[in-house]
């Protein structure tokens, strides 16, 4: 008698979700009553105990589109493990695919399914295909319940799925001597599998080992709940040819939408991308766990394909119109343990490794490290033992942070689906560094509060100009000193640690002078465009008054600047420097005017009291034909000053001038009169 084992029908996520995965329902067990003789007669081994029973075991459904999910979320699945777990069985190493078309039923093939299927399958191949390259990562003698094949990568045994060379499409037959059922149960379709096994001449279990037969059923004449309970599902049934995986596919395009017509491509081109798509995860999945559970699966048993299905179009993982050397057709994503994510694409080509770049870190570990080289995606690097997670990567670099470690070498090992590299890294005591020094200048005399930042700076020794200092305060970052006097130019300030030397410099400047300012006076109004001469003036700032003057040019040797508007007086210049402050004085002096007299003329005897009217009048004495007249008055703001006339022998003229510090007036005529 033959028993079978039947994964069940797999179950794809609700319209209404674009990311999540399909869930999984595991353990539902039938038990199918079937004579012996009813399934072709075929023995087990004696080593299993069969019945006259067909056994069936996890029958799982691939949702159709719009079916409400009905196992856990991908979130809480993905708390215990969100990548697939090795369950200790087999995997297809080199896939074979037997497509059988099953019944006269295939007389009508309205959709052209049977073209679709052998087309899109026969291209899984070469270098065109980078769709089931994703499998290549998943591989038979792991450790068990392990989400990575490279702890056992070098042990005896252990088996990586290839990447076909040829196409895995190994014989089409169209079984079309007789109608198939018109619903085919579990039975049937087990039964359709051996019968096709013996007609491709499969009859040796191990020509089985890495082939899967795809039942095809006809327009009209799939199984129950199809379309409203499932798209299609994959399973196994064990006979005397040994253990044999298959795929229940019904006619897609019979259930519309629900299976994915559409789902990527618009209009009548998108007709047939659920034949495509359905398939493509039944494919997945049987290569990756043909015996289900024993294969790649998660920790709630759902496998390569069910954790990718029915993600739209345009998000990540989601499906897409793949191109396969000169023919695209729709594909859905496939779970990717080594990115942790839904991939529609992944090239695999052996590694290399060019570079490993800085060569040499520090124990303390945290350095960004880049290994350089070809064909690195989806890899797993280990440094000394301990795997390490990029925190970037693509095809040619990996950026990792180097791990603490004892000074000397440690091993690098990149391992990807396409082979395993090595390179080396070498831990060394951290050396000092140091970034920026503030500040960078000052006077002959030193300064205070000099900042060095870097790194590994501190415990150590410091110097400036080859004199020891000792830090104000340190840390390994920081280190905070008084810089001591020193002639003028630049000097080494060098920090020693014990693994190593830093240095960086500072610059003393010679303090500025002031030989001359030119002119020294000039109104109060200000814009006098006046030229302070000296030495040591590069860089200086100036006030005038304690105002900033407009500054008009400015070298080692002078500075031109525009007089500030003040009041009348003599006033501070002061230049400051980085090396130092220089000062000299300007006079803001307005002249003295006179615009007329109060009085013109007077009696000859003298005493007349008269005001000469002008500006700038304070602090004036007045003179009349040369000789000092009596100042009786000056107006608080200057603009007048009243005198006594004096006497004069006789009727004459004479000119009245007032005199300041600043200057004299014009003259203005008096007249003495009899």
């Amino acid at each position: 008698m033959n028993g079978w084992i039947a994964e069940g029908p797999e179950r794809a996520p609700s319209d209404e979700s674009t990311t999540t995965t399909p869930r999984r329902r595991r353990g539902r067990v039938a038990a199918a009553m079937l004579a012996g003789a009813a399934l072709c007669g075929l023995a087990f081994p004696a080593s299993r105990a069969w019945t006259s029973s067909v056994h069936l075991s996890k029958i799982e459904y691939m949702d159709p589109l719009g079916k409400p999910p009905t196992h856990a979320t991908m979130s809480a699945r993905g708390v215990s493990s969100p990548n697939l777990l090795y369950g200790g069985g087999s995997i297809q190493a080199q896939p074979k695919v037997y497509l059988v078309f099953w019944g006269k039923q295939w007389s009508s093939d309205p959709s052209g399914e049977a073209g679709v299927l052998q087309s899109s399958l026969s291209k899984l191949y070469g270098s065109s295909d980078t769709w089931s390259t994703i499998m290549n990562q998943y591989c038979q003698g792991a450790v068990r319940s392990s989400a990575s094949c490279v702890a056992a990568a070098a042990s005896a045994g252990v088996t990586f799925v290839s990447h076909d060379s040829a196409n895995p499409v190994a014989g089409v037959w169209f079984d079309n001597g007789a109608n198939a059922p018109s619903s085919p149960s579990q039975t049937n379709l087990g039964t359709e599998a051996i019968t096709a096994a013996a007609h491709f001449g499969n009859t040796a279990p191990a020509s089985n080992g890495s082939t899967q037969y795809v039942i095809a059923t006809a327009h009209g004449a799939s199984s129950a709940g199809f379309g409203s309970q499932y798209c299609a599902w994959h399973s196994a049934v064990y006979s005397s040819y040994g253990t044999l995986a298959f795929t229940n596919l019904p006619y897609i395009t019979d259930a519309g939408y629900s299976c994915g017509a559409n789902f990527v491509n618009s209009g009548t081109a998108g007709l047939t991308d659920g034949v495509t798509i359905v398939e493509g995860h039944e494919y997945a999945e049987t290569v990756t766990d043909p015996l289900p559970g024993g294969g790649w699966v998660d920790a709630q048993g759902s496998e390569i394909g069910d954790k990718c299905a029915w993600i739209r179009p345009g998000s990540p993982g989601g499906a897409v119109d793949l191109q396969f050397g000169t023919t695209k057709f729709a594909v859905q994503g496939l779970w990717s343990n080594a990115t942790t994510s839904c991939l529609s694409a992944m090239t695999v080509s052996a590694p290399t490794l060019s570079g490993v770049a800085p060569q040499t870190v520090p124990v303390a570990g945290g350095t960004q490290v880049t290994l350089s080289g070809t064909n690195l995606t989806g890899a797993v690097v280990t440094v000394a033992g301990s795997v390490v997670i990029p925190t970037s990567a693509n095809a040619t670099d990996i950026v990792i942070k180097s791990p603490a470690h004892a000074v000397g070498t440690a091993p690098v090992v990149v391992a990807t689906p396409g082979g395993t590299v090595s390179g080396t890294l070498t831990y060394a005591a951290p050396t000092p560094a140091i970034t920026t020094i503030s500040p960078a200048s000052g006077p002959v005399a030193g300064w205070h509060q000099v900042k060095i930042d870097g790194s590994n700076l501190f415990p150590g020794s410091v110097t400036v100009g080859g004199v020891a200092v000792t830090p104000v305060s340190g840390t390994p970052t920081e280190v905070v000193v008084n810089v001591p006097g020193h002639n003028p130019g630049t000097v080494p300030v060098v920090i020693t640690t014990n693994s190593g030397v830093a240095s960086t410099s500072v610059s003393y400047v010679a303090a500025p002078t002031v030989t001359g300012i030119t002119p020294a006076r000039g109104p109060s109004a200000g814009g006098t465009v006046v030229t302070i001469a000296g030495t040591n003036l590069t860089g200086a700032s100036v006030t005038v008054a304690g105002i900033i003057p407009t500054v008009v040019s400015s070298s080692a040797t002078s500075l031109v600047i525009k007089t500030p508007a003040h009041a009348d007086g003599a006033e501070p210049v002061v230049l400051t420097t980085i090396g130092g402050v220089a000062s000299t004085s300007y006079l803001f002096a307005d002249a003295p005017t006179a615009s007329s007299l109060s009085v013109p003329r007077g009696p000859a005897v003298g005493g007349t009291i008269v005001t000469l009217n002008g500006t700038f009048l304070s602090g004036a004495t007045v003179s009349v034909g040369g000789r000092a007249a009596k100042v009786v008055s000056i107006d608080p703001q200057g603009r007048s000053v009243t005198f006594v006339m004096p006497a004069q022998a006789s009727s004459t003229t004479a000119t009245v001038v007032a005199t300041t510090p600043y200057g004299a007036t014009s003259g203005l005529t008096w007249s003495w009169t009899r």
